[in-house]
Parts: structure tokens; sequence; C-alpha cells
């Protein structure tokens, strides 16, 4: 069934104004099938859900053409709230009953039309997350009104992506990903992303097909001068797109330095099999300096990880990359992988203990040389106490195995405290390391003693900072 809806004005910011704008829309569709969608939503909306938006989202289901308002078996349809990703759509609401969530489409739903989103999803004012599939076009305006939206989800959307509005302001939006679309060099969505979402903390590629279309991407990442969030992006994900050695390298060295805030590179189910191609770059490059920034780089379904375990030489390297990169503590692994075979059954041994350091605090002990980055950025030794007591609170709930069971977050782990302790300048006396502190603790506390005492004070305080 096809159902023409007039244009009107933007939503207006007060809920009253809204329900009488949208009743004003009503009003304006042939009385039979307003009855017909007003029946269906009395039948259908359940209880926890404010009626005006459930009808809203009933009305775009129609329009759609995922549902058909002649062809209903008792005027009545599932209203999918917070169900699986199972169903042809879903959506989720707040306390107030307001919808928050929408997904239109399904993955792996082949039988679904191609759609072009109604303008009414204006009206949906609390909106923040929304998914399309095999979306065709965006109503410009609708969205930009959505002042609540932080996630976007495109998936098999190749047609929106060609012929994206890139005049569009989603000046809110935090989090975008684009699933198993086409991509072209030509494509008004890359500059409509680089130039309009100025807040954007994560950015997810997924299933992207082709080298080509890959090629593009990192080549807009690339160009980080033209990239408007690349102070603001905190994550970075792509997700089973055939990355190779070679794609880790300009991710790495290439793309990762020009954003100084990510803390998340999430590479699952890839074709990396060794980090060497980044060591043999940087072996002889004196100006290089390692991303301050990173902590997790997700590296789970990718050949590297058994590589790891298997053979020596793979693993040596990838020590020697966590050497460089003293603040990735996480490679990422899952819940079942910790509870079926326990943690440490993942990298090995040597791995897990390297990244327990690198999490409790390597980099505040070994500094790169010749790193201007890495001069005056020791820790005061009156800090330390709080840094170690922290270092062991945060070893299992905020420790090295991301999406970690629940069980396995509780169970705390000294190995990076202990690392601390030996390298740090507690126990060892390495003044470097707590800013000149140990020195000028030493000369207060001398104040009372002889000249003689305090030579001998000196003479042992000098013999311990000379150890290892």
């Amino acid at each position: 069934m096809t159902v023409t809806i007039v244009p009107v004005a933007p939503a207006p910011a007060s809920s009253s104004d809204r329900d009488g704008s949208f009743r004003n829309l009503l009003n304006k569709i042939p009385d039979e099938i307003r009855r017909k969608l007003i029946t269906l939503s009395l039948n259908s909306i359940p209880k926890e859900v404010a009626f005006t938006d459930g009808i809203i989202v009933i009305f775009i289901l129609v329009k759609v053409g995922m549902v058909d308002l002649d062809n209903l078996a008792n005027n009545r349809i599932g209203f999918n709230v917070d169900t699986d990703d199972r169903k042809k759509w879903t959506c989720g609401v707040d306390d107030d009953g307001r919808i928050i969530r929408l997904a239109i489409g399904k993955l792996f739903y082949g039988d679904l039309p191609a759609f072009d989103l109604p303008v009414i999803i204006q009206y949906l004012e609390r909106l923040t997350d929304l998914t399309l599939v095999r979306c065709r076009s965006l109503p410009t305006k609708a969205l930009t009104n959505l002042q609540h939206l932080k996630t976007l989800s495109l998936n098999q959307c190749g047609d929106l992506l060609d012929n994206f509005p890139a005049q569009m302001e989603l000046l809110h939006l935090e989090n975008l990903a684009v699933n198993d679309c086409r991509l072209s060099q030509a494509s008004s969505f890359l500059t409509w992303m680089t130039t309009k979402l100025p807040w954007l903390k994560s950015l997810e590629f997924s299933f992207i097909r082709t080298k080509n279309e890959v090629a593009i991407i990192f080549g807009t990442l690339s160009a980080s001068n033209a990239v408007c969030f690349q102070d603001t992006i905190k994550n970075l994900e792509f997700y089973a797109m055939h990355l190779n050695d070679q794609d880790l390298e300009t991710l790495v060295l290439d793309i990762l330095p020009s954003f100084p805030n990510i803390s998340s590179l999430n590479l699952f189910a890839n074709e990396i099999h060794s980090i060497k191609p980044i060591l043999d770059r940087i072996k002889d490059d004196v100006t290089f300096s390692p991303s301050k920034s990173i902590r997790i780089m997700n590296l789970i379904n990718n050949p590297i990880t058994e590589k790891m375990k298997k053979y020596p030489m793979e693993k040596d390297a990838f020590l020697s990359f966590l050497r460089v990169f003293k603040t990735i503590h996480n490679l990422g692994s899952s819940g079942s992988c910790c509870c079926e075979h326990g943690c440490d059954d993942l990298y090995g041994s040597d791995i897990e203990f390297a990244l327990r350091i690198n999490h409790a605090g390597r980099s505040l002990v070994e500094f790169d040389e010749g790193d201007n980055n890495d001069k005056g950025r020791a820790v005061p030794l009156s800090l330390w106490p709080t840094l170690l007591e922290r270092s062991y609170a945060k070893s299992g709930q905020d420790g090295i195995y991301q999406y970690c069971c629940e069980e396995q977050k509780l169970n705390e782990n000294a190995t990076g405290l202990y690392y601390l302790l030996r390298a740090g300048p507690a126990l060892i006396g390495r003044p470097e390391l707590g800013s000149g502190t140990v020195g000028y603790e030493v000369a207060d506390n001398d104040a009372s003693l002889s000249n003689d005492d305090k030579s001998k004070k000196k003479g042992k305080n000098s013999l311990k900072r000379k150890r290892p």
C-alpha cells in the first residue's frame, strides 16, 4: 500500500507541539487509511511504549513496506521492544516509554526491499540510536532535527553512500558504523563523514569487499588535515575486511599518528599474519615516535594470534612490538575463550606477561631514547603509592582481556605491580623516575646530621642508585 504524506515543518522543541504536529499530519491521511493505522496501533503498541512514539514507528514501518495495512491477522503486529537481532525490525525505549533506539531491517534478510527513510522519523525526538539496512535515501532536514542522535549504523546501503546528502549536519553524532556497503572514490558519503561529524568518537567499517575500497578508506583517513574528527576519535574498527600485514603497517605507522587520542583499534577477523613489517620499518627510523594513546589492538581471529604461540620468531617479534608500543595492553578476547580455555591460553605466558606490565605502566619506567615526548613525564615519588595501588586494583576489571567474563574481571593479578616495584623508584632509588624527588627527600632528612654522617649517607645512596 502506498501512503502519501504531505511535507510538514520540522519537529518543534516541545513534546506537546510535537504531538500536535503529528496529529495534523495524521489528519492529512485519507480517513480509511488513518482508521486502519490507529486500530493497528491500539491493538499492537504495548503499555511500556508511549502511544505517540509507537504509532510513529508503525507509520514508518508502513511507509517502508514492512507492514501492509490490508494484509494483517487480527489487525495486530508484534511490537518488537528490545528483542533479538533476528527480527526484521526492533526498537528500545527509555523509562518514559519514548523510543530511543530503532533498527529498520536486519542483516541476512535478502528478501527485504530497499526503502527510503520517511520524514516522519523526525518526530522520534529522543532517538539516540538508528540502524538502517538497505536504505536508499535519507530525509536530510528530518535527521538534522534529531538533536539526541548519537549512533548511526548503515548496512548494505551502497546506493545511499553513492548519493549521500553531504550537506546534512549531525553535530551530536558520536558513533558511525558502515557495514557491507559499496564504496567509491567519488562517494559523497566520504566527504560528509570527514567534514560534518566534529564530535565523532567511534568509526567502524566491516565486510568491505575489495582492496580498492580499503585503499579508499585508508586514503581518506590519511588526509588527516581534512578530517574534522581528528582530535575526538577514540575508536577505529575494521572488522572482517581481509586486512593483511601491509594494511596493519599502514594503520599503525601512517594513520594512527594523525589521530592523537585513539585508544582502541579493532581488527577482528582479518588476515594479519605478522607484526614484522612494522618492526622492519621503524628499526632505523630515528624520527619514529609510537602512539602514546593506543591501549587496545584487537587481533582475535587473525592468523597472528596462533603464530605467536607456535613460532618463537613471531612471539619474539611481538614482544619487541609491545616494548615499543608500551601502552598497548589488550589484544582482544571473548568471554567464551576465557571461560572454556583460560585467558593465559590465548597468547601464551610471555605475551601475557608483556601485556600485564604494559597495563601496569611500563611507559612510566622505560623511556624511549631520543623521544622528546618522554622528557619531563616522570611521576613524583609521592604519587607512586597511589599508582601502585591503582595498578593492582585495575589489573582485573580493566585488564588485558577485552570482553572478558565477569568472573575473570574480578580476578586481580599482581604481575604488573611486582614489575613496577622492581623497575620503579620505590625500591631501587631511581631519581629520574620521580622528578628528582628522591634526591630532595634525602637532602631534607640530612639537616640534623654531621658532615661526616652526611658524607657516609651520601655514599650509601650513591651505591643504591647504581644498582640496575
